[in-house]
């Protein structure tokens, strides 16, 4: 028996395949490489609004997730706020139940 695996390969090279909540992106140049910056659009909602991007229109299934992922405070951000980066996945169709790692 032979099982046949599809790799997918998916660059996040524009917007168009994003869907956004409470976050803004633009495309950049980080370390010599081509990257995605996702900021919070929304900081005085507080910690109780999700922020995401979503891959529109892409179903994946059991197997490997790898990307790239940095993250950083932002220089105008309040002492005490913390920033976090993760991928979510099995997302809810209300966008509030997910699982997710978190760096």
């Amino acid at each position: 028996m032979s099982r046949v695996l599809h790799a997918q390969s998916i660059e996040i090279n524009h917007q168009t395949i994003l869907e956004l909540h409470n976050v803004i992106t633009k495309p950049v140049e980080y370390r010599g490489k081509s990257a995605m910056e996702i900021r919070d659009a929304a900081p005085e909602l507080g910690d109780n609004s999700p922020r995401m991007a979503l891959m529109k229109d892409v179903t994946l299934r059991d197997g490997t997730i790898e990307v790239s992922l940095t993250g950083d405070t932002a220089a105008d951000a309040p002492a005490n706020f913390r920033g976090f980066v993760g991928i979510a996945f099995h997302i809810g169709t209300d966008r509030a139940h997910y699982e997710c790692i978190y760096l």
